[in-house]
């Protein structure tokens, strides 16, 4: 009588194992759907490039080298650019946000490149790692693209 009852224990138990464990497995799965993920953008950047421009006066007062940042964007539609979103990674330091406002630059359709103007200091760093996204009047970010600026010879 005794294994019968213990038989029919590890019964009940072994199903109500196998019932917490579905339950579980059902959770996870509907927890972690690809929904939850930041959305992908509709403008999309292309890989930067960049020309030297020599020196320019820096906004703090030193001599910095000016860039010529070629940014090409695709996945544009009646979209106008009102700041470009950056990064600036020194060599070994920390990360540097910025903003860089426009006043309704207005984007080509499907796809197009703008030049960004930008003044560097490099101080005793040997490059600065670069992202860049842009931002429209209707809040849309665009992907990130990312370059390494290496210091040029003669730099401050």
């Amino acid at each position: 009588m005794e294994m019968k009852r213990n038989k029919e224990a590890r019964i009940v138990l072994n199903t109500i194992q196998r019932v917490m464990a579905t339950f579980l497995l059902v959770m996870v799965l509907t927890n972690c759907s690809k929904d939850d993920a930041a959305p992908e953008s509709s403008i999309r950047l292309g890989a930067l490039s960049l020309s030297e421009n020599g020196d320019c006066n820096h906004s703090s007062g030193v001599t910095g080298t000016s860039f010529g940042i070629l940014i090409p964007y695709s996945g544009t539609q009646d979209d106008t650019l009102i700041r470009i979103l950056y990064k600036l990674i020194p060599e070994g330091g920390d990360a540097i946000e910025r903003t860089a406002n426009y006043n309704d630059f207005s984007l080509k359709d499907g796809s197009g490149e703008m030049t960004w103007n930008s003044c560097l200091r490099f101080f005793d760093v040997s490059f600065i790692d670069l992202e860049i996204r842009i931002e429209t009047a209707d809040g849309i970010i665009s992907s990130v693209s990312k370059i390494k600026i290496n210091k040029p010879d003669g730099a401050n």
